[in-house]
């Protein structure tokens, strides 16, 4: 409920304070790292999880986007190739509040610019994935020897021999079971705000950035769940040094702004879902929508018809119609979210209806309507005798014909082959004519 900046720069700068404090390089051949070459081969048989549980939340997000609105999809892509395109040396000095408490604590022979160039590309990478998570991106980065081996020096700089690449990913992506990382803990923090706090996202960077940040302390509290939290602590590393790194970021990234709105519908999007009330007859369904199940208020949405049956209607409010001589009709129908800073409204719901007449057994309309009719009747002799009832006993006998007029046409009602829905409605009106007559006797007692 409390939000401050861009998710997109806001995962990113938890990238790179994660990737500043856990991934600096080793020297190995290659590896423009420094002397460290041993630390890099203990990293061979390091991987524990499997690609595809790190992106699993990450799958789910971009799913999302991908069913939305195609210009969402290119601002977010915009944004990927933004990112990667920039040069590492050049912008190194984006990594300065998390890069200068590193620094301080690494050995002298490291060359700590190709260090801190080798950080930045892999968090070019390990950002890029979120807005287009592949298998075989994330494989690159697991396995390649110099992220591994800047990894490796800089835990091995704050006293920590036994960091993963692992454990860098799960610190930003979760590990697809009780470890949320970054990416889930924004979630859960998404989950606990209302809607209309959730729709201000769409353009309050400085709430997202808020979020991320709060996903990060309660990250960096965790220091047994998060080998990478207990070596932040080590080198002084706050979730402050990790919000100026963010804006940084952000004044760095022209095409943030539109992808990070982008990513924030999908967010929404993936957290909807739809309460569905049929009428008895089948041909209405009223859809009302929860985000992270809190009520989403009807008049921030615009209910529409994508495709499907003419028979099909749905009203801007929400309610799916069957025309009254079709017998069943199917449509993909959908919600959008006005946009509170102007712009084209944002898809978040979007699903097939299908409305199916129901008919009536008339025969069986037809046996209830008489044992009401008996019932009524019954009933009718029962207030006709009250009022020439002339004492307290006689009127208690009355009492008892009308609660044995009920009971007997429960029986009859019970034994009848009719919906379940049918004779509930039923029983209630028995319950409620009887109870009628029953109230009239007992103020006739009272006043007598």
């Amino acid at each position: 409920m409390k939000l401050k900046k861009p998710l997109l720069a806001a995962t990113l700068s938890v990238c790179l304070s994660t990737a500043a404090l856990a991934g600096i390089p080793d020297k190995e051949g290659a590896s423009p790292l420094g002397p460290l070459g041993m630390i890099q081969t203990a990293n061979a048989a390091e991987d524990a999880l499997s690609s595809a549980e790190l992106l699993g939340r990450l799958n789910e997000l971009h799913e999302a986007l991908l069913a939305g609105d195609p210009a969402d999809v290119q601002d977010v892509r915009n944004l990927r190739t933004e990112l990667l395109s920039l040069d590492p040396v050049e912008n190194a000095q984006l990594l300065a509040p998390i890069w200068n408490k590193i620094s301080a604590k690494l050995p002298e022979d490291i060359d700590q610019s190709a260090l801190r160039a080798s950080l930045f590309r892999l968090i070019q990478e390990a950002k890029a994935i979120q807005y287009d998570p592949k298998v075989t991106d994330l494989e690159a980065i697991r396995t390649n020897p110099e992220y591994r081996a800047t990894l490796k020096t800089i835990a091995a700089a704050g006293g920590y021999t036994d960091v993963t690449m692992d454990d860098f990913l799960v610190f930003l992506f979760g590990d697809g079971n009780k470890l949320d990382g970054i990416e889930g803990t924004v979630t859960e923090l998404l989950s606990k705000m209302n809607t209309i706090q959730l729709i201000g996202l769409l353009g309050n960077k400085d709430g997202m950035t808020s979020v991320m940040l709060k996903a990060a302390d309660k990250l960096l509290a965790d220091k047994k769940g998060y080998p990478i939290s207990a070596m932040l602590k080590e080198f002084g590393i706050n979730s402050k040094d990790i919000g100026l790194t963010v804006e940084a970021v952000q004044n760095k990234l022209q095409m943030e702004g539109p992808a990070f709105r982008a990513l924030t519908v999908a967010y929404m999007r993936t957290a909807t879902e739809a309460e569905i009330e049929e009428s008895k007859d089948g041909r209405e369904k009223e859809f009302k929508l929860h985000i992270y199940n809190v009520d989403v208020p009807s008049f921030i949405l615009t209910w529409s018809k994508v495709s499907g049956s003419e028979d099909v209607q749905i009203s801007p409010d929400g309610k799916a119609t069957l025309a009254e001589d079709a017998a069943e009709g199917t449509a993909i129908i959908q919600a959008a979210l006005l946009n509170p800073y102007g712009g084209p409204s944002k898809v978040i719901y979007q699903s097939e209806v299908t409305l199916t007449a129901k008919t009536s057994d008339s025969e069986d309309e037809q046996k209830i309507a008489v044992i009401m009719q008996n019932l009524d009747d019954d009933l009718a002799d029962v207030m006709k005798k009250l009022e020439k009832a002339k004492n307290a006993p006689q009127k208690i006998n009355l009492m008892m014909k009308a609660v044995k007029a009920g009971l007997d046409a429960d029986k009859k009602l019970y034994k009848l082959d009719v919906s379940k829905e049918a004779q509930a409605d039923a029983f209630m009106e028995i319950n409620t004519k009887v109870n009628t007559v029953l109230t009239a006797i007992i103020r006739d007692l009272l006043q007598s």
